[in-house]
């Protein structure tokens, strides 16, 4: 022991902090539009494949092309909105990880699990348009 210093009096830890009742029906509402946005996708993606397959050895700036582009930019459309929810979850995720620093609070793995249904429909989506985009020339 050093003379002359005191340990410094130990702070006692915060209480845990309770779940937020209300993250249930924001994580739900956030699903739900994931979800129909991602049904919205789905729904338009086999137009988009027969009209890109309908275009795929027309020239740049035809008129099958151009359609084509069309349907691909309306299914960019519908990923986005599974893109906005699951930003929206993001901005969750960061503020439960703000509030919880040291280690994850008691909403983390709800915010967890949300986030990992949203980026999985997002990664199916960019993966069929990734397909798609390359049977376009140009």
């Amino acid at each position: 022991r050093v003379r002359g210093l005191s340990a410094a009096p130990r702070q006692p830890s915060p209480p845990p902090a309770s779940p937020d009742r209300d993250l249930d029906s924001r994580l739900a509402g956030l699903m739900s539009r994931a979800n129909i946005a991602h049904s919205r996708f789905l729904a338009r993606q086999g137009q988009a494949e027969r009209t890109i397959a309908a275009a795929a050895r027309s020239a740049v700036g035809s008129e099958a092309w151009s359609v084509a582009e069309i349907a691909l930019a309306e299914l960019d459309s519908a990923r986005s909105d599974v893109a906005i929810a699951l930003a929206e979850s993001d901005s969750l995720h960061v503020a439960d990880s703000v509030a919880n620093p040291a280690q994850p609070g008691p909403d983390s793995a709800r915010i967890a699990a949300a986030r990992e249904q949203m980026l999985a429909l997002v990664a199916q989506e960019d993966a069929v348009l990734q397909r798609l985009g390359s049977r376009l020339p140009g």
